[in-house]
């Protein structure tokens, strides 16, 4: 059920160890894993690719072409893109929708009238650890404890490194610049809200939406100006408003 595209750029150890004698890690909280590294690489013609005979591309394509349903993913997040305006606290590549159909191969414009956008933010945002550069209205995580009553107990840690991530408060100007960069206002991009149960402990796992849940969904519509489309409240629980 895993496809490789022919085209993707194949990361090895001489990767990881260029990053290294950089201090990317040091000096901008990288995870140092090569990814960079290997990007640059490429642009310099001298990567290695996977090869073989799948085309991602034609196969995404073939399928829209019969009418069935496509979801592309992107990683990281609008504001650690590489022009979002926080170099170079950043990822190596750009993060918005319109980015990563490129990386797939696929035009919005061919089928605009079936294209949406999800833009999913957290109520808390994150960093990974270390230096990693701006992050609004920083809180420890014993800070975070105390702001949900002890629902927070322990730190999260970062998906690569296991390091406690560093958190900050909702930043709503942020998000107005995601949802601009991906096309808001319109039909067509929608927003998601994460970690709903961070604002309301009582709202853990599906439970029913509370007051003070309501009045953040609400600030959030009136900061940046579009409805919250639906919200996560755990893992294994998202409700839908449209």
């Amino acid at each position: 059920r895993l496809i490789v595209d022919d085209q993707a750029t194949v990361l090895d150890p001489s990767h990881k160890m260029q990053e290294a004698r950089l201090e990317l890690n040091q000096r901008l909280g990288s995870t140092a894993k090569g990814v960079g590294a290997a990007l640059a690489a490429r642009i310099d013609r001298v990567a290695a690719v996977w090869g073989g005979n799948n085309r991602t591309d034609q196969i995404l394509n073939d399928r829209l072409e019969q009418g069935e349903c496509v979801m592309v993913e992107g990683t990281q997040g609008y504001g650690l893109g590489l022009h979002a305006g926080l170099y170079p606290f950043c990822t190596s590549s750009d993060c918005r929708a319109i980015d990563f159909l490129a990386m797939a191969g696929i035009s919005p414009w061919a089928r605009n009238q079936h294209f949406n956008v999800w833009v999913v933010a957290r109520t808390y945002p994150i960093r990974v650890a270390g230096n990693s550069g701006p992050l609004y209205h920083e809180l420890t995580w014993e800070e975070m404890r105390e702001a949900t009553g002890g629902y927070i107990t322990e730190p999260e840690l970062t998906t690569v490194t296991q390091k406690p991530r560093r958190i900050g408060a909702w930043d709503s100007t942020l998000v107005r610049r995601a949802l601009v960069a991906n096309g808001a206002p319109s039909p067509h991009t929608h927003l998601v809200v994460t970690f709903l149960n961070y604002i309301d402990p009582n709202m853990a796992n599906g439970g029913a939406l509370t007051e003070r849940a309501t009045q953040f969904l609400q600030t959030v519509k009136t900061d940046t100006g579009v409805e919250v489309a639906g919200y996560t409240t755990g893992p294994d629980s998202i409700a839908w408003r449209i």
